[in-house]
């Protein structure tokens, strides 16, 4: 049955190896799964972590079970900050998630505090197909152990189950959701012994968790401070001492420890979202059609990039537009926008050295393009913007609104974040930003877009630019 599987291969993804009849998520992954990660470990490891990407956004269809009167369960306000706090460490692997409307209450006592024995039979009647389903408890048990949740790596179910306050301590939720995108726990996948990677990582593309950039890890379940400081005293098979990372996120250091990933789990993270997750999908509320033309389209336009006169060639990845030919230092090129609906609208370019400013609009110019269907020079008359000495990538975003936005306050709050430049500034915009299933970028070669915005705000265009 789906439970037992469950049972056997993952629930060492999320136990709670600090509560009272706990165990140290002993139980083996099973066959299956291994040899899921085993059959696509040589494309994991070709894919380049360090390329950018579009972000892309997640469904997550959420199930509260509260008690039969209708009291307990997880608040929304707790959700949004547990959401919030999983986009913020995910967001560095092009990864966003967005919680559907319609969240689905579950008032029933018989599942408040729930068995995982009977997961098949109360998790199939509420799934949705296609999309993340999370359940959030009272509390999960199985046998004698409890749980603080767990997931399925992408062999298994469309789902997280989480206990509303593990789910709120800051590491489990992230952690478990870890799992759902391929990722092993730091000590590998037999998830009560040591790890089989050593010290010099000579052997870790086979061994541990086949992550490279990850320390080996002795298994850190009680091995840790509360000051977050390893004090076992273990050694791989050649006598050398693990010097394992207290602070990496699907390690078993204490929760409030874990607080990272690395480069190559962020790697793992992306590649599993663009070819094993690429199936979710939100509602089909997009919009349709020829742009301009859908009724519940509430923002719309193009952006208009030439050089010589001629438009830029692009490819769509996600939701950011590359050119496909490259530019050299001293090239000129024309920005301008035709805006199909009434909409605050913000330029803001960058480089690769995190330098950002804002292009539209300058001082005393108004952000507010009332006139449909007219193409606006930018910033405004002949001017034209020039590459400069800083070669690699360019970066254009162009931020449609409809409200109106503090351009300079994103830009300074840009600057004290980590990652690209696309990842930075979805950290500043946050959930304002319009889920990618609900823009229609078109792929025609030109950089149009529509979008049925509902309760969000801003639709993002981002070009890249190859600077030669």
């Amino acid at each position: 049955m789906k439970y037992s599987l469950l049972i056997i291969a993952l629930i060492a993804l999320s136990c709670n190896p600090e509560s009272l009849l706990s165990q140290a998520c002993g139980t083996e992954i099973t066959a299956q799964t291994e040899a899921f990660v085993e059959k696509h470990l040589k494309e994991m490891k070709a894919f380049d972590g360090a390329l950018t990407r579009g972000i892309r956004d997640f469904p997550l269809k959420v199930h509260i079970i509260r008690q039969s009167d209708g009291t307990g369960g997880m608040g929304l306000f707790s959700l949004k900050a547990a959401i919030n706090n999983l986009n913020r460490h995910y967001i560095n692997a092009n990864v966003r998630f967005v919680i559907l409307d319609d969240v689905h209450y579950i008032d029933e006592d018989d599942s408040y505090d729930f068995d995982t024995e009977y997961e098949e039979d109360f998790c199939d009647e509420y799934d949705e197909p296609n999309v993340i389903n999370i359940y959030f408890f009272n509390s999960i048990r199985t046998g004698m152990y409890t749980l603080c949740g767990y997931a399925y790596f992408p062999d298994g179910e469309d789902r997280v189950l989480m206990t509303n306050a593990c789910a709120m301590n800051g590491s489990t939720l992230p952690h478990e959701f870890g799992h759902y995108f391929m990722l092993y726990h730091t000590h590998g996948k037999s998830n009560t012994g040591s790890t089989d990677e050593l010290v010099d990582r000579t052997n870790c593309s086979v061994a541990g968790d086949k992550v490279c950039d990850t320390p080996p890890d002795p298994n850190l379940s009680g091995k840790v401070t509360d000051d977050c400081d390893y004090n076992g005293k273990g050694r791989d098979r050649n006598g050398m001492p693990y010097t394992p990372d207290t602070y990496n996120m699907m390690s078993y250091a204490p929760k409030p420890c874990r607080q990272n990933f690395t480069q190559g789990q962020y790697a793992r993270i992306n590649y599993t979202a663009v070819n094993h997750r690429s199936y979710l999908h939100f509602p089909p509320t997009r919009p349709k059609g020829e742009v301009g033309e859908d009724p519940d389209v509430n923002l719309s336009g193009e952006l208009i990039l030439e050089v010589a006169g001629q438009r830029i060639k692009t490819e769509l990845d996600g939701n950011l537009y590359k050119s496909t030919d490259g530019y050299y230092s001293g090239t000129n090129y024309n920005l301008s926008i035709i805006n199909n609906e009434p909409a605050y609208v913000y330029v803001i370019g960058s480089n690769l050295t995190k330098e950002t400013n804002v292009l539209f609009p300058l001082e005393k110019q108004s952000a507010f393009l009332s006139e449909k269907g007219q193409r606006v020079a930018i910033p405004g008359g002949n001017y034209m913007f020039q590459m400069d000495e800083t070669k690699g990538m360019d970066y254009l975003m162009v931020l449609y609104s409809k409200k109106p936005l503090d351009a300079n306050q994103i830009t300074q709050k840009m600057r004290f974040e980590e990652g690209t430049f696309t990842q930075r500034l979805y950290k500043v915009l946050g959930e304002a930003v319009v889920p990618l299933d609900h823009i229609k970028y078109e792929k025609n070669g030109r950089l149009q877009f529509s979008a049925s915005s509902s309760n969000y705000t801003i639709v993002p265009i981002m070009v890249e630019m190859k600077h030669l």
